[in-house]
């Protein structure tokens, strides 16, 4: 079917199908993962080079990339950027209307990254056996933060969204413990954001030691409701997840797998636009 019509979306999603199959039935032989990627990633540098107005072939090759390249060297991952650069470029000089390939530009150059945080972590003064952590996203947990004691040894706890409209989702998690806790760590690599607005920061662990809330007036109105709330939400407590959950690559930065200057790039590519503006200053580019 994409013989006769590349850009055809039924053949493109039957082919997503069909290549889901096959990695399943990989398993986790990692050597049979990467022929499939790399055979994916072959045909749409095919098709493209058919036609660089082919929609489907740019969007299935952002998804392979940071597969592809996830074994190579730094220096190895910039060229592959360098080279997807240039092949798009030659795609939007080609035809600078045809916004299948201004869409992988931009995929591409990536955004300025806007990480996930967790803002604090506090432990309450009247009552330390419950511990609040902040972050600036609504996440889900795959696994559950590490409450240590005064000798950082491990403690048992609960773990519980503080949203009312989510069982496994929130921007405030209570855990709950029955022993002295001072400390809280928490490694990036077990959160999720709930939007592409945020990324996951690479190799980061929080590792937080635990401020005191006091029970002034305005904290006291907190603290009251949110002990009524964890009281309502016993049923609701996080558990590991039944399958095993990914972080979707759209959902990180885009840009993380190279390391080349990105100020640079972007003002090299501001000058590829304009560039292009005059030579095709009706250009929808602009």
């Amino acid at each position: 079917m994409l013989t006769m019509d590349a850009r055809n979306f039924h053949g493109w999603d039957y082919r997503r199908f069909v290549v889901g199959h096959l990695r399943r039935e990989a398993g986790n032989d990692p050597q049979a993962l990467a022929h499939i990627v790399q055979q994916e990633y072959k045909f749409t540098t095919q098709k493209i080079n058919q036609s660089f107005s082919n929609y489907s072939a740019w969007h299935q090759r952002s998804k392979l990339l940071p597969e592809i390249v996830v074994s190579m060297t730094t220096e190895e991952k910039n060229q592959v950027a360098l080279n997807e650069l240039d092949l798009v470029k030659n795609a939007i000089y080609t035809d600078p209307e045809d916004q299948s390939a201004w869409l992988y530009y931009w995929w591409l150059l990536g955004r300025a990254p806007d990480h996930v945080t967790l803002l604090g972590a506090y432990q309450m003064e009247s009552d330390p056996s419950i511990v609040i952590l902040g972050f600036n996203d609504t996440i889900r947990f795959m696994q559950k933060p590490r409450l240590l004691d005064q000798q950082d040894e491990t403690l048992d706890c609960r773990l519980y969204p503080f949203d009312a409209n989510s069982q496994n989702a929130a921007s405030i998690w209570i855990l709950q413990t029955t022993g002295a806790a001072k400390r809280v760590v928490v490694d990036a690599h077990v959160i999720l954001p709930s939007t592409s607005a945020k990324s996951i920061p690479h190799d980061k662990v929080w590792n937080l030691e635990l401020n005191k809330l006091d029970c002034n007036i305005g904290n006291l109105h907190f603290i009251t409701f949110l002990l009524g709330s964890l009281a309502s939400k016993l049923s609701d407590e996080w558990k590991p997840p039944a399958t095993r959950m990914y972080a979707d690559p759209t959902l990180d930065d885009q840009t993380s797998w190279f390391t080349l200057d990105k100020l640079k790039l972007f003002k090299d590519e501001i000058e590829t636009v304009r560039e292009l503006l005059d030579i095709e200053p009706e250009s929808a580019c602009k």
